[in-house]
Parts: structure tokens; C-alpha cells; sequence
């Protein structure tokens, strides 16, 4: 009779990937994600946790007061529109879905994305608009047949690729980036927000030499002047693992 030691049969089971469990917003005391009872089942959430945000939900201008480090979550889910979620920033695992038919929400709070993470709008009456810094580590894809603005700074080694759903799905990007990697527009129109001292808007047809050199360009692509505030960059959710440089 063979015996397999105890220590291979606990090395084996440890390196099984963890899943997390589904945490649904319901808003019951306050907006602040660190009290159990906003969240159904009761209880806070833990690193890995599928976040759920429903249209049922109260008090959608939401919080994040878990302490650093950063809560690790495995994906984030806007079912219903009208929802703000603000405070610290989130290591995601996974991707970001606003699925509500019709409307609007805002993400303000800092995002780090570990590998090839999606962002994504599927309805074409629906916006979502994402103000907090992003730190691409791996890649970044952004998709849906909504629309979506990214005004907050994109860092980090990864790129970015962008796949409209709709003929009018559109892309909008007005922070001063700095990620590494390429560009990509698979289909839909990819919109840069620049700022302009005159406050005048002007719209005209861009070459691959306004955003990173590696760019690859295959849909629609325009430039936008607009007057803009200046921001003030999130500190990262964790100290770079690369250095940057500034794309023009």
C-alpha cells in the first residue's frame, strides 16, 4: 500500500485557487462599506469578494473605508445605475461590469488591475464614468456597447485595448497618462481630452503620435480640446514596481 505523505497532500491542497463569495450591497445603515449590515449575506467583505451593487440598493453614494492595504476584490458589479462608490482605492482581480439598461454611475476611488482585467458598459443607454487613478499592471480592456470616460491618470507597465459594442459606443480619455503599453481600438471611437488654455473646443482627426508611441490604431480616433481643473494624482495602492515615463 502506497502512502502519500501528509505534507505533499497539504502543499497540493494549498495551491488550489481560491474563490471568493458574493457580496451584495444593500445600504441598510449607511454608505460606508465597513459596517456588516450594508451587505447581504450580513458581513463584511473579504479579499477575493464579488461585489454586487443592485438597483434595490440604498444609499448609492457609497465609501470605501476598508484601511490599507488595499481590499482585494474579485470583481465589481453595478446593476443598478445612480451609484458613486468613492473612498480608498481596491486591488481588482477581476472586472468591472456596469450592466444597468439605462443611466449613469461613477467609480472615483483608486483601481490597481492585476492581469488582463475588463471594464465594461453593455447596454447602449448606459454611462459609466471612472475619475479615480488606474494602475494597469497587466492589461486593461475596455468593452461594452455603452459609453465610458476615463479621467483619472492611467499608470503602469500594461496597455490598453478598446472594443465598442455599438456604433456609438465611445471611449473618452482625459487624464494625463502615463502607462507604458500600447493603445489598441478594435472598434468604436476612442476620444482624448486635452486640456486648453483658451477654454475652446475644437475636435479634429488625430495621428498615433498623440498617445504612446507603440499605439495601434484600427477604429476611429479623435482628439477633443476641453477646459479642465487640475488634478491632484491618488497615491498608488502599492509602491510601483516600474518606472514610467510621461507620454505626450
Amino acid at each position: 500500500m502506497t502512502r502519500i505523505p501528509i505534507l505533499l497532500v497539504v502543499v497540493a491542497l494549498s495551491s488550489l485557487p481560491s474563490f471568493g463569495a458574493t457580496k451584495t450591497w444593500n445600504g441598510s445603515v449607511s454608505g460606508v462599506w465597513h459596517t456588516a449590515a450594508n451587505w447581504t449575506p450580513v458581513g463584511l467583505p473579504a479579499n477575493s469578494d464579488d461585489l454586487v451593487f443592485p438597483s434595490a440598493g440604498m444609499n448609492k453614494a457609497t465609501t470605501n473605508d476598508f484601511p490599507l492595504p488595499a481590499l482585494q476584490v474579485g470583481s465589481v458589479t453595478l446593476s443598478g445605475s445612480g451609484y458613486t462608490l468613492a473612498g480608498n482605492g481596491i486591488f481588482l482581480v477581476g472586472p468591472l461590469t456596469a450592466s444597468y439598461t439605462i443611466g449613469t454611475s461613477s467609480v472615483s476611488l483608486p483601481i490597481e488591475v492585476s492581469g488582463s482585467e475588463t471594464f465594461s458598459v453593455t447596454s447602449q443607454l448606459a454611462f459609466l464614468t471612472l475619475s479615480g487613478d488606474v494602475q494597469i499592471d497587466g492589461g486593461l480592456g475596455v468593452s461594452g456597447a455603452g459609453s465610458m470616460t476615463l479621467s483619472g491618470i492611467m499608470s503602469g507597465p500594461g496597455g490598453l485595448t478598446y472594443a465598442g459594442g455599438a456604433a456609438t459606443s465611445s471611449l473618452t480619455l482625459s487624464g494625463a497618462n502615463t502607462y507604458m503599453g500600447p493603445t489598441g481600438v478594435n472598434s468604436g471611437t476612442l476620444v482624448r481630452a486635452r486640456s486648453s488654455s483658451s477654454g475652446r473646443r475644437s475636435e479634429s482627426r488625430a495621428t498615433s503620435r498623440s498617445l504612446p508611441s507603440r499605439s495601434n490604431f484600427r477604429g476611429r480616433f479623435r482628439t477633443r480640446a476641453v477646459r479642465t481643473r487640475s488634478q491632484e494624482a491618488s497615491p498608488f495602492l502599492r509602491p510601483r514596481r516600474s518606472r514610467c515615463r510621461q507620454v505626450s
